[in-house]
């Protein structure tokens, strides 16, 4: 099985690729750790992506997460499934400000730094992936997608 969950910052993807890894026994992977190298803090070469890019594609099973950019779109052919996170603006809004805070008071692991321009950039990418929702959901091959609510995405883990 090949799970690919998109949502805007703060939906709950990581948190529901936790889940369904445990429930269904398959690794889970952060897109976002394919682009940086925490080995030496910077973004991978296009070609260091690809690479990791075309093990997946090469991989059994897996659940990835990501906020939908394009440059994972050649993994939707791969999907069994798509799940798209749909949670209303005002609760990702207090999600992360509720996550920054934790990890300011080092209660929750953050993979940056956090301070007041993390928590805006963070504002501005909740923006705008809010703006490009529509767009995003469009690019989807509609026989894979399935559009998860806050109520629908607890039922999923049980």
């Amino acid at each position: 099985m090949k799970i690919y969950i998109i949502g805007p910052v703060g939906s709950g993807k990581t948190s529901l690729a936790r889940k369904l890894s445990k429930k269904y026994n398959i690794s889970y992977y952060e897109l976002d750790k394919f682009i940086w190298d925490d080995k030496i803090g910077k973004k991978r070469t296009k070609k260091d992506l690809q690479v990791k890019i075309d093990m997946l594609k090469k991989t059994k099973s897996w659940i990835i997460e990501d906020v939908g950019r394009s440059k994972f779109q050649e993994l939707y052919p791969f999907c069994d499934i798509i799940y798209y996170l749909k949670i209303p603006k005002i609760i990702l809004y207090y999600r992360i400000i509720k996550r920054w805070v934790k990890q300011c008071l080092k209660l929750e692991k953050s993979n940056y730094h956090q301070d007041l321009n993390t928590l805006k950039q963070m504002i501005i990418w909740l923006k705008k992936g809010i703006k490009e929702e529509q767009n995003k959901i469009k690019l989807i091959p509609q026989d894979k997608l399935q559009i998860i609510n806050l109520t629908e995405s607890k039922k999923l883990i049980k």
